[in-house]
């Protein structure tokens, strides 16, 4: 008897990664309206609140005909207990009917390669909906996904730009000088 009520803890130990492993994927949610060859911006959430260790997720759209240009390039590598927002853009071909088209997306996330130890996780979550509403003339206005940012050069390198013009500044302006003197 007493040998259980000590196991049952270091059972309930070693289930515990087992539990917390978890990652939750939101939808676009509104229905985007496109006119034929628009585009649009959209996102949706991939979420590893519960998880205890990063993950790296691959993004599947089953979109066609529309393009889908997603800001970060899958595979993304999400750390342990965020919430990532995944923005992107679905442009509609120019040659198409309008109507309602219901298409999908698939998240598969999976401990990054080479991990050492712990629990390994292994997430698909497919077939989630994205729907897309094609009209002649748009007839509301599209949720607000802020626009894609542009490539910002971390602060080391513009000043290292700067430092390096500077020198040549400095050295352009010796040479200058050494040559007026030269010449006296």
């Amino acid at each position: 008897m007493k040998k259980t009520n000590y196991l049952l803890p270091i059972f309930l130990l070693l289930l515990t990664p087992l539990i917390n492993a978890g990652v939750g994927v939101t939808s676009p949610g509104a229905i985007i309206q496109l006119e034929p060859g628009q585009s649009s911006r959209f996102q949706f959430e991939i979420q590893t609140v519960l998880l205890n260790s990063p993950v790296e997720c691959s993004i599947t759209f089953n979109t066609a005909p529309f393009t889908i240009e997603l800001d970060s390039p899958s595979p993304i590598f999400i750390g342990p207990g965020l919430r990532y927002q995944v923005y992107g853009n679905v442009s509609a071909p120019k040659d198409i009917g309008v109507g309602l088209y219901q298409k999908s997306y698939s998240v598969a996330c999976s401990s990054p390669e080479g991990q050492q130890g712990g629990a390994s996780i292994q997430e698909i979550h497919g077939a989630i909906p994205f729907t897309i509403e094609l009209v002649s003339s748009r007839t509301r206005e599209n949720p607000y996904v802020p626009p894609k940012p542009e490539k910002q050069y971390p602060p080391t390198v513009i000043f290292l730009i700067l430092a390096l013009i500077i020198i040549i500044l400095f050295i352009v302006f010796l040479a200058k000088r050494n040559k007026k003197q030269k010449r006296k």
